[in-house]
C-alpha cells in the first residue's frame, strides 16, 4: 500500500492554532469596544455638567444683586440628573467693591467612584 505524499486540508493542529488566533482577536475587539462605549458616556456626562452649570449661570444673571447667594445642590437634587451635584459660591467684593464673583461648580460621578469637577466664572456687578 502507498501513501499519497500531498493531502488537502487543514490539520487539526493549524484548525485550533486559527482558532486560538481569533479568539485573541476578538477578545481584544470586545475589550476596545467597552472603552469606547465607556468612554462615550463619560463625554455625555461632561456635557451635561457643561450645560448645568452655563444654565445655573444664566439662571443666577437673572436675579437681583442681592439675592444671588451660594447655593449648595447635593446629589440627587438636580431633576433628571442623579449623578451631578452642583454647587454655587458667590464672593462678595471680590476682585472689586460692589462686585461679585460667582462660581458654578459641577461635580459628576464616574464610573470607578470617583468625582469629576468642572467649573464655571462669571462676575456681575452691582447696577
Amino acid at each position: 500500500m502507498k501513501l499519497a505524499k500531498s493531502q488537502d486540508g487543514f490539520t487539526l493542529i493549524e484548525v485550533l492554532m486559527a482558532t486560538v488566533i481569533l479568539s485573541v482577536g476578538f477578545l481584544a475587539l470586545a475589550a476596545m469596544t467597552m472603552a469606547v462605549i465607556n468612554g462615550n458616556a463619560r463625554a455625555n456626562k461632561v456635557t451635561v455638567a457643561t450645560a448645568l452649570a452655563q444654565e445655573k449661570v444664566e439662571e443666577i444673571r437673572q436675579r437681583p444683586f442681592a439675592a444671588i447667594v451660594d447655593e449648595p445642590e447635593p446629589y440627587g437634587s438636580i431633576a433628571n440628573y442623579d449623578w451631578a451635584r452642583r454647587d454655587t459660591t458667590v464672593s462678595d467684593d471680590t476682585p472689586e467693591a460692589d462686585v461679585k464673583t460667582i462660581q458654578v461648580a459641577v461635580s459628576i460621578k464616574d464610573s470607578q467612584g470617583g468625582d469629576k469637577t468642572l467649573a464655571a466664572f462669571t462676575v456681575l456687578k452691582s447696577q
